[in-house]
């Protein structure tokens, strides 16, 4: 081979290494490019750790890729998967992980073979690829994972290594995009505080204010039941009298003189003026009014009860007295759409506020009736059970709702969590009801299907054991 000849191979070679290399720093800008658009367009942390995945899924062939986190212990968790039940695995800290933690991929042939993957083998790994996705503070693993050993090779190797400039920028990416959601929702909590804060002042002024109109009305209230009950009274006596005179008058009308003449006068004045059914109906407006204002007293009791919200009280509660006050409470929002059933069982009394368990069970009756969205049962029980701690009461609030998702069941209890609609719930019912009643030396159980209902279950320990 002639000199000249020599000189245009090796000019050929250098010119199809630059279009390779131009190739290969085109398509890292692209896949560049296209991973800070996509972590730019994430809504929410899961929606991140998809386009994550989703940009190296464009590199390498993965069953599963994982995002694994060093912890104070030197273990490994899992923070982020493709699979869900990845999630809060751990593993320990070996040389493999290390090495790959410091900033060199890794490949492994078969994960049966390194001892950190013994417990978390299952019938979908294989072969593991590991590549560095540290950031300045904290340090992390990218694990892809294939279910044919021997899968990842070198040229695996290579990949991660000819895109860790890549790597790097998508792991700052991830960590400014991850910061800006997190303050975001921060942001969103604060506010969720504040006008929870607000609520509770409103509530607060509000309970005042129902302290003093039910003290307000009970005066009135008690001198029109007692005229009600004066004017029952009178007209009960009105209708024996006229009995007795439409008896009396008839054999006194049979003479001419002036009495018979008054008699008639009389007995034909009261079968014109229909007196006896005129006093029988006032008889029965009397009773009905006395029955109205028996429920106003009912809702006046019901509101000194939910104005007194002292959580230092302790007395004794009766928790049919309860459930049948919150009934009486809640009965506007239960009654056009739901059939409130009422399954009482003999039960003990609990110490606690009758007010903030009226609270408790006012919150979980609402959210029954909101999870019924057309026609429905809402399922109120009581009864006793004796745990190995003692007698407990429980009182159950069953519904015929849409039910709660199994994910949605694990966070339904921390503050701010709601599956309601935006502005249409402050995401803190329940974790108030579950203070309260861990207050209570008590718990709450949740069991829901979807589509089906939910039940909540309240268990208050007895103030004394059945006799």
């Amino acid at each position: 081979m002639t000199q000249t000849q020599e000189e245009l191979r090796e000019a050929l070679q250098l010119q199809n290494r630059l279009r390779q290399q131009a190739e290969a720093g085109r398509r890292e800008a692209e896949l560049m490019l296209k991973a800070m658009q996509a972590i730019l367009e994430a809504a929410d942390s899961a929606q991140l750790y998809e386009q994550i995945f989703a940009l190296f899924s464009s590199l390498l062939d993965y069953q599963h890729a994982l995002i694994l986190e060093k912890q104070a212990d030197n273990s490994l968790r899992c923070v982020a998967a493709t699979d869900n039940a990845w999630l809060d695995q751990r593993w320990p800290l070996d040389q493999i992980l290390q090495r790959a933690l410091e900033g060199e991929p890794v490949a492994v042939v078969n994960a049966r073979r390194q001892p950190a993957w013994q417990q978390a083998i299952g019938d979908e790994t294989g072969a593991l690829l590991y590549g560095p996705f540290s950031s300045q503070d904290r340090e992390a693993l990218l694990v892809f994972i294939h279910p044919q050993p021997g899968f990842y090779l070198q040229d695996h190797v290579q990949i991660l290594r000819r895109y860790t400039r890549l790597t790097r920028q998508a792991r700052l990416s991830f960590e400014a995009k991850l910061q800006a959601l997190q303050s975001d929702e921060l942001q969103r909590a604060k506010e969720r505080a504040e006008q929870s804060l607000l609520h509770a002042e409103k509530m607060v002024s509000l309970g005042t204010l129902a302290a003093g109109v039910a003290h307000e009305i009970n005066n009135p209230v008690g001198f029109i039941s007692s005229n009600m009950q004066y004017i029952q009274e009178f007209s009960e006596l009105s209708e024996d009298i006229t009995q007795q005179l439409l008896l009396l008058l008839p054999p006194l009308m049979k003479g001419s003189d002036a009495n018979a003449t008054a008699a008639s006068r009389l007995f034909e004045q009261l079968q014109q003026e229909e007196y006896l059914e005129r006093c029988q109906e006032l008889a029965d407006v009397a009773k009905e009014c006395s029955d109205g204002l028996n429920r106003i007293k009912d809702i006046i009791n019901g509101l000194r009860t939910f104005a007194r919200q002292d959580d230092s009280v302790s007395e004794p509660i009766d928790i049919h007295q309860c459930v049948q006050t919150t009934l009486r409470m809640v009965n506007n929002e239960l009654k056009y759409h739901c059939t409130v059933n009422v399954q009482l069982q003999p039960t003990g009394q609990v110490l606690g506020s009758s007010g903030q368990l009226n609270q408790v069970l006012t919150n979980l009756l609402v959210n029954a009736g909101h999870a019924i969205e057309q026609q429905g049962t809402v399922t109120v029980a009581s009864g006793r059970k004796q745990w190995p701690q003692g007698w407990f009461a429980y009182v159950s609030v069953a519904d015929t709702g849409k039910g709660i998702a199994s994910d949605d069941l694990k966070r339904i209890f921390d503050p701010f969590f709601t599956t309601k609609e935006e502005g249409k719930g402050t995401g803190l019912g329940l974790a108030i009801c579950h203070s309260i009643i861990e207050k209570m030396g008590g718990w709450i159980e949740v069991d829901s299907q979807v589509g089906e209902g939910t039940r909540f279950t309240l268990w208050l320990p007895e103030s004394a054991p059945p006799v």
